[in-house]
Formats: structure tokens, C-alpha cells, sequence
């Protein structure tokens, strides 16, 4: 449940910033590093599970602290 939302937040930001909401230059870079950081565990998860996760599989939850 807390990735889902870090990720809806994460998606709501990116919203803001391409639809020409104010957001500010700090909140645009916590957007960009937390982005990588998820992606960084996601590609982990592929490269130790030898694989790339269906939408509906549910060991995307491992990805999970």
C-alpha cells in the first residue's frame, strides 16, 4: 500500500510539472530522486528474480520496504 501511493504521488507530480502547475524546484528534484530510487529497486527486483514483473503479478510487492 505505501508504494502504490508513493508512486500515485509521484505520478500526481509529474502530472503538475507536464500540465504547467506551479511546482517548485525542490519538490521537481524530490520528484526526480525518488523516481530513481524506485526504479533503481524495480531493476534490482528483475535482475535478482531473472525476470520482468507481469501488471498483475504479486511479487511487485516484495519491491516494498
Amino acid at each position: 500500500l505505501e508504494l502504490f501511493k508513493k508512486v500515485r504521488s509521484l505520478y500526481n507530480r509529474r502530472s503538475k510539472a507536464v500540465h504547467g502547475d506551479a511546482i517548485s524546484p525542490l519538490q521537481l528534484a524530490d520528484a526526480l530522486v525518488e523516481s530513481f530510487q524506485l526504479l533503481a529497486r524495480l531493476i534490482v527486483f528483475c535482475v535478482r528474480s531473472g525476470r520482468v514483473p507481469t501488471a498483475d503479478d504479486q511479487e511487485v510487492r516484495l519491491l516494498a520496504p
